[in-house]
């Protein structure tokens, strides 16, 4: 369950990441505490970033909102931090904008253990906050653990809490967040959760000597969690595609490309284009390559998957030339699908009228169709969809997003062309890299063959924010 590893080529990965940075100059908003504010702020600008400092509550959602990135340092705690920490994770959140929390002093006092462990499990109708969850050990191990162990906010020791660690990765993992914890000290540790051999593993990367000479000054460690807040804010500098990449020593290599697409209604769309661009592309027109990879390819994972707010089409395999190969046929598949030559996809995948005989009833019949027929057949689901509808009205929570099967057949072909023109551009989406391969080589390669065809769009597909109710409300379904 426990892998222990360094990670290759960690100085090369940096400085490309160091270089990101120096390119594009990110807007990194990070709530600071006013002991280090000064020298996170130099430390981002010297790196090439801008860095937003504010901390006002009712400021929150606008600031976060034009950022690349956030970091949050919860020096100095007070209710009115804690409320400006959490509207800008929740912003962060909803935007998908990559957060780092650094929970100073977690266990120096009753108060600040409270408030850490909040920010680390917050979650809100829409999307909660991932990214890094970065302290010394004994930050750490107060917010995992619930055990104080402080001298002020100085660290006093080296814990270990390997289980803890891991439980907490899984539960981020169930919810949806992508969590990495970084303990800094002498030697640093990573830790985050991936799919290997089919299956989840914890995994675990030091850097660093025990006999490391300490250095006496004052906000080194909230300058590694507003660098942090830098490094996660860059994205491809032509399109504004977000990425995120880590190097590691795994075989085990994945790749994920995936778009947020909030649905306006029930009719499947979503999901019917999650099944459509994986029957043929411009560079491999066959009619079904997905199929064709499942027989044919040595992958460890194969799959895209729908989800109310966002699609996403992840790839694992351990054999170099199959990886390449996936990544390829994947991307192809997502930004040069048939789907506008072939009207037949559409009713293949979606729903077409179907007459059996010349004198027998007219039906529907359609992949999503039939698969949201039996969706719908099921009790629980049902309950669960009516109670989200009921909860979240204003929001693409309140719609299916795999299909009504009684709204399906009201999804025209243009409306259907329409939603992937909106949502399926780079600037719209998030690639995520990850294992042992050259990360240079494949980042210019994205760009080569597929990326830097592109132009920055603005594509809106903010994801709406339930509005609180102002009375009870009713509502009767059966």
């Amino acid at each position: 369950m426990e892998l222990t590893g360094e990670t290759k080529d960690w100085g090369r990965g940096m400085a490309e990441a160091f270089s990101m940075v120096k390119d594009q100059a990110p807007l990194v908003h990070m709530i600071a505490n006013y002991v280090t504010a000064s020298f996170c702020a130099d430390a981002m600008a010297a790196m090439g970033a801008r860095p937003l400092m504010a901390q006002a509550p009712e400021e929150m959602e606008e600031i976060t909102g034009s950022a690349d990135g956030l970091a949050v340092n919860l020096g100095q705690p007070s209710e009115e931090k804690y409320l400006a920490c959490e509207r800008a994770l929740q912003t962060a959140g909803n935007l998908g904008l990559p957060a780092v929390l650094d929970p100073v002093g977690a266990g120096a006092s009753g108060y600040r253990k409270k408030a850490s462990a909040s920010l680390c499990a917050a979650s809100w109708p829409g999307r909660a906050w991932s990214g890094v969850l970065k302290g010394n050990s004994s930050e750490i191990h107060t917010v995992l653990t619930g055990a104080a162990a402080h001298s002020g906010v100085d660290s006093v020791g080296t814990f270990s809490h390997l289980e803890e660690e891991a439980a907490f990765l899984r539960d981020m993992r169930e919810k949806g967040r992508k969590m990495v914890i970084l303990e800094t000290g002498a030697v640093d540790k990573l830790c985050w959760i991936s799919e290997s051999g089919g299956k989840d593993r914890v995994f675990r990367a030091a850097f660093g000597h025990e006999k490391s000479r300490r250095v006496n000054l004052v906000g080194t460690g909230c300058v590694t969690g507003a660098v942090l807040g830098a490094l996660l804010a860059a994205e491809h500098k032509k399109t504004g595609a977000r990425l995120f990449l880590m190097s590691t020593d795994d075989e085990n290599k994945v790749f994920c490309v995936g778009f947020r697409t909030p649905p306006g209604d029930s009719t499947g769309v979503p999901h019917i284009l999650e099944h459509s661009v994986l029957c043929g592309s411009e560079k491999f027109p066959v009619k079904d390559p997905f199929v064709e990879l499942v027989k044919g390819s040595m992958n460890t994972f194969l799959n895209a998957m729908t989800y109310p707010d966002k699609t996403v089409y992840p790839i694992a395999s351990c054999n170099d030339r199959d990886f390449q190969n996936l990544m390829d046929v994947y991307m192809d598949a997502v930004l040069n699908p048939r789907i506008g030559k072939e009207k037949k996809i559409f009713m293949q995948e979606g729903w077409h009228y179907e007459l059996s005989e010349p004198d027998g009833e007219l039906t529907y019949n359609g992949v999503v169709y039939n698969e949201m027929k039996g969706e719908f057949s099921s009790p629980e689901s049902l309950l669960d969809r009516y109670t989200k509808a009921a909860m979240f009205p204003d929001t693409c929570y309140g719609f299916e997003s795999g299909g009504d099967p009684e709204a399906i057949v009201n999804l025209t072909y243009e409306d259907y062309l329409a939603f992937y023109k909106k949502y399926y551009h780079p600037s719209n989406s998030f690639i995520y890299l990850y294992g042992d391969m050259d990360m240079a080589e494949k980042l210019e390669w994205l760009d080569r063959e597929y990326l830097g065809k592109y132009e920055r769009e603005e594509v809106d597909s903010e994801i709406q924010i339930q509005k609180a109710f102002k009375e009870p409300v009713e509502q009767e379904y059966f």
